[in-house]
């Protein structure tokens, strides 16, 4: 094949704006479009075969790849479960206390463990939480997600971001990054972001919940399917004697305030309990019939529900119910142990075995002795029904029915995560410890010693393996090829637009200007803005790729130190507030936040905006120039 004689740079600049198009649009999947980057890149000999597959051989791919194990570890041994337990006991109904503990505790999990799983896992529990609370979900997701991304700015580790540049420096001969090297310019962005949030947050973000909930009734709400034995106390009872708080029209209401009136006041159900009738299923059917307040239940009738995991609970133990979620007409298999059964609400993880399976299909539950008693789906509403073809996803929220020993098997076997304020379900040899202390040796040994951090990260890999923290299994299945693809395939970008000249021509051009010769504040302020604006459309990967270059082309230019330019290439590729897109967490809260697309730059904005201005001034302060 015959390439035609056209110089390096176009060629570059026509693969950069094909890629570039590719990546906004996700008309191919991201990896498709890596791969092709490093096929056009060594068809137009901008650099060669072994050049543009070089990405996966990149120290920063091996140590990313790693910290996605040493993070898979943290969450698989229930590590992170100490800080659900944690939040459940401190709220106590205040949205502003929920975001300073959030604001406390966010951040410096995302500045050692990946920010995506961290994310991950508390958004049911943040649901969870708000639904016991009553609290507005829609407050409280996007500022859970801003404040993962300002924790990953504060070192080293704590985004891929900071991982890929440093990388990029090294192999253009510059020193490497400390851990904490980062952490002046991380720590100020995040108590200027925590300010921010708590004084304007509530009044810029939506609230979706207050809008679309109905009668008090919680937009997330346990969705549950009860069947009705012979021996139940429900039996016979008429359903305005049952149930307090109904989910009917208006005028049903009015017959049942009349039925009331004729019957004097009977006796309601726990005005606490927050559960509403939704539907009843004759004879253990699935197919919903409609309501009567004078209706009679009847044995085998199949009760469908909705509210809290208390309030479920409450009426499953008063009337002597059996949880059939999924399970129309077969009964509910009594444990063999001696054990009482409890009810603990577990958080499906982004790993979990459960995930893509429907509830009909995850009849090995049974082999636990432990029955799905309720449903919590992400973005679901108050009368929404859940049937048994519903697909579990990363995040819906199941209330499991067994005894402790069984409900500790299900967890590890199905990667699981509970969120009760007092769990008492430890690993069997305190695991969630063990993997604490790996990562702590990884951070302390990027900290203290010399050893690079690819080599500490692969040893804390190997240890959690080893000791038992993951199977290899799990290792392996908590890489996350997505990324990984992404940053093979965009490194040898970075390196095609040095060796095509671009960069070069780029930063003279930018050079031209006496003003950006002159003020290193201008050209921090710059560099920011181009990479906080490009990270709003394309990975934060590529355009840090795309910027390193650059921007130590024009700290030799200028004569200065190149770590002001860098840092401000790696607080503006992270800070992209203002879309849903802009970095993977934004985007995970976007469903159970019920959140349109312009709610993100509400807040987001000034966000962006403080931070630039806080990077502008203060990172040509805290990094010499000289």
């Amino acid at each position: 094949m015959v390439i035609p004689n056209i110089p390096s740079e176009i060629w570059f600049s026509a693969i950069l704006a094909v890629a570039t198009y590719l990546f906004i649009t996700a008309r191919v999947p991201w990896e498709l479009t890596s791969i092709l980057i490093m096929v056009g890149l060594a068809l137009t000999r901008i650099l060669t075969p072994a050049e543009a597959v070089a990405g996966f051989a990149n120290l920063a791919t091996v140590t990313i790849a790693a910290m996605f194990v040493l993070s898979e570890g943290m969450v698989r041994t229930g590590a992170l479960e100490l800080v659900s337990v944690f939040l459940g006991r401190v709220v106590k109904g205040s949205s502003v206390r929920l975001l300073l503990v959030l604001a406390a505790t966010v951040p410096l999990l995302s500045a050692f463990v990946n920010n995506t799983p961290v994310v991950v896992m508390m958004v049911p529990v943040i649901v969870s939480l708000c639904l016991r609370n009553r609290l507005s979900v829609s407050k409280i997701l996007i500022p859970l997600s801003y404040f993962s991304i300002l924790g990953g700015t504060m070192t080293l580790i704590g985004t891929s971001t900071n991982i890929l540049v440093n990388e990029l420096q090294i192999a253009n001969g510059e020193p490497s990054f400390r851990m904490f090297t980062f952490a002046p310019m991380g720590v100020v962005a995040i108590a200027g972001g925590v300010l921010l949030i708590i004084a304007v947050g509530d009044r810029l973000l939506p609230d979706r919940d207050a809008a679309e909930g109905d009668q008090g009734m919680p937009a997330h709400a346990f969705f549950s399917q009860m069947l009705i034995p012979p021996n139940s106390a429900l039996v016979g009872r008429r359903v305005v004697e049952s149930f307090a708080n109904l989910k009917v029209s208006q005028s049903m209401q009015r017959r049942v305030s009349r039925v009331r009136r004729l019957d004097g006041d009977p006796e309601p159900a726990d005005e606490n309990a927050e559960v509403r009738l939704l539907a009843l299923g004759k004879g253990g059917t699935d197919e919903p019939h409609s309501l009567e307040p004078g209706q009679e239940f009847q044995a085998h009738d199949l009760v469908h529900m909705k509210g809290s995991a208390h309030g479920l609970a409450a009426i499953r133990d008063r009337y002597e119910l059996e949880p059939s979620l999924a399970r129309v007409t077969r009964p509910h298999r009594q444990p063999q142990s001696s054990e009482s059964e409890e009810t603990l609400q577990a958080v499906i993880l982004s790993r979990s075995a459960l995930i893509g399976r429907t509830l009909l299909e995850v009849e090995s539950l049974r082999n636990f002795t432990v029955t799905i008693a309720g449903i919590l789906t992400s973005g679901s509403g108050p009368t929404d029904r859940v049937t048994a073809n519903t697909e579990l996803v990363s995040g819906d929220a199941l209330l499991l029915t067994g005894p402790r020993s069984e409900l500790n098997r299900v967890r590890d076997r199905y990667g699981l995560l509970y969120t009760e304020d007092d769990p008492k379900l430890p690993t069997s040899l305190d695991r969630k410890y063990l993997a604490i202390a790996v990562m702590a040796l990884v951070v302390l040994g990027g900290a203290l010693t010399t050893i690079p951090i690819a080599i500490l990260a692969l040893i804390g890999a190997c240890i959690m393996v080893i000791t038992g923290c993951l199977t290899t299994e799990q290792a392996f299945a908590a890489l996350d090829t997505k990324t990984l693809m992404l940053i093979a395939g965009t490194i040898p970008l970075g390196q095609g637009m040095q060796t095509s000249g671009l960069s070069q021509r780029i930063a003279d051009t930018l050079m031209a200007s006496n003003a950006m010769q002159d003020n290193v504040y201008l050209t921090v302020s710059i560099l920011f803005m181009v990479a906080s604006v490009l990270s709003a459309f394309i990975s934060n990967a590529a355009v840090a790729v795309l910027l390193v270059p650059i921007a130590l082309q024009m700290a030799g230019a200028m004569g200065i130190a190149s770590r002001p330019l860098l840092m401000a290439v790696c607080f503006g590729a992270s800070s992209s507030f203002s879309t849903p897109i802009g970095y993977q967490t934004n985007t995970i809260v976007q469903r159970p936040g019920r959140y349109r697309y312009l709610d993100y730059s509400r807040l987001g904005l000034p966000l962006q905006v403080l931070v630039w201005g806080l990077c502008t001034f203060l990172l040509p302060a805290f990094y010499p120039l000289r």
